[in-house]
């Protein structure tokens, strides 16, 4: 009985241990991610880098001679 207790216990301790650690890799991740801004896909500077990535695509599609049959 009492192993089995101690061995429960150790899991639970595992448990949150890996949790609290997985959480703070994510906050972690949040905070050094210099490209976050683009997770607010209607805001303005991620519109507008959108637009400024398409218009630079347009132009090497445009440029290819198969644009037009497409």
């Amino acid at each position: 009985m009492k192993t089995s207790l101690l061995v429960a216990t150790l899991i639970s301790i595992a448990c949150f241990i890996s949790t609290t650690l997985s959480q703070e890799r994510t906050d972690a991740a949040l905070t050094d991610d210099p490209f976050r801004w683009l997770e607010e896909i209607e805001g303005p500077s991620a519109l507008t880098w959108a637009r400024a990535e398409n218009e630079k695509t347009l132009g090497v599609l445009q440029s290819d001679p198969r644009y037009r049959q497409f």
